[in-house]
């Protein structure tokens, strides 16, 4: 009895360790997924190390951008307000020249206006100086008649002064 006692609990040994081989293999079987896991853990975790890297460089070299168009806009703003101040100024001084030319024009149209009153003055003169003078000289076979001749030379004389008073007024 003895020997099958030992006999039943070399059995229920070897039954433990073959359910220990089993469980044994099972734990190996799930170690080596858990490995398999962590290298794959590992190799995300690498991957995610580079890509935040990447993005760290990204985001640096999108700041120094940012900084370099924000001066580039900040730039042309300031040329952009300089070139609208200097066009006022232009155009400032556009509209005094077209006030200054509409002046002048209005001075030069009545000066014309007057040297055209003054030509027709002297040559309704000059045309009664010459009805005069056509007078005269069938008057002049009667004999001449000094201060008649001298009033009409001071006549001329008076119109070309008033002449050109009136020119030099129009000049200015």
């Amino acid at each position: 009895r003895l020997h099958e006692d030992l006999d039943g609990r070399c059995r229920q040994l070897q039954h433990a360790l073959s359910e220990t081989n089993i469980a044994h293999i099972n734990i190996n079987d799930r170690l080596q997924e858990l490995k398999n896991k962590l290298d794959g853990f590992s190799d995300r975790h690498l991957d995610l190390v580079k890509t935040a890297q990447e993005l760290k460089q990204a985001d640096e070299g999108n700041k120094g951008a940012m900084k370099r168009l924000s001066t580039a806009v900040e730039k042309n703003r300031r040329d952009s307000e300089r070139s609208f101040a200097q066009l006022d100024d232009r155009s400032k001084s556009v509209e005094l020249a077209i006030m200054e030319l509409q002046n002048n024009d209005d001075k030069a149209a009545k000066a014309i206006k007057g040297a055209k009153q003054e030509v027709e003055r002297t040559r309704g003169i000059v045309e009664q100086l010459m009805g005069e003078g056509r007078l005269g000289a069938q008057n002049a076979a009667a004999g001449p008649k000094p201060s008649d001749v001298q009033g009409r030379v001071n006549k001329v004389e008076e119109m070309v002064g008033k002449l050109a008073g009136a020119l030099s007024s129009d000049k200015s």
